[in-house]
């Protein structure tokens, strides 16, 4: 009797370890919109003209509305094509030296680290009934990954970053 108690006391405490649900991800739709968007702006105009575009999208996007995802999204593309864009650079020139296209500092980590930390704080993300329960790592595993981000952007133009 005393094993049967011990047995369901542990299967009690470890049930919501077991039925924990997945973290939402962006849906896979306004994925594609921002890549069709965007990839498009890069593509035709490069990295200036995406920056741009992404300062547009969130000057012209409510703090409280999902197509900030999109910006965000579009964003995390811009930081992650300069990072590509300057591994590339320095294995050609090599060590510490940058590519010239990717000198503006709103193309760092440590400018674009501190936005997309803005930008998870705002009410689309704090008073959403679902993403508001989720840690800063869950929150960011909701957006498509960093690494992926310029494959997936550049798709349109295959061999750039």
């Amino acid at each position: 009797m005393k094993y049967s108690y011990l047995f369901i006391t542990l299967l009690i405490s470890f049930s919501p370890l077991i039925a924990k649900a997945e973290a939402p991800k962006m849906s896979q739709k306004a994925v594609n919109e921002t890549v069709d968007k965007y990839g498009a702006i890069y593509c035709k105009e490069g990295l200036n003209a995406l920056k741009e575009a992404v300062q547009e999208c969130y000057k012209n996007t409510p703090d409280t509305s999902p197509e900030l995802d999109k910006c965000i999204v579009a964003d995390r593309a811009l930081a992650s094509i300069a990072v590509r864009k300057n591994i590339k650079y320095e294995n050609i020139y090599g060590p510490f030296k940058k590519d010239p296209s990717t000198i503006d500092p709103y193309y760092s980590a440590e400018i674009h680290n501190p936005r997309e930390k803005y930008y998870l704080s705002s009410p689309r993300f704090t008073k959403d009934p679902t993403l508001s329960k989720l840690d800063h790592f869950e929150l960011s595993g909701y957006f498509p990954g960093f690494a992926s981000l310029p494959d997936i952007l550049t798709k349109r133009c295959p061999g750039t970053y």
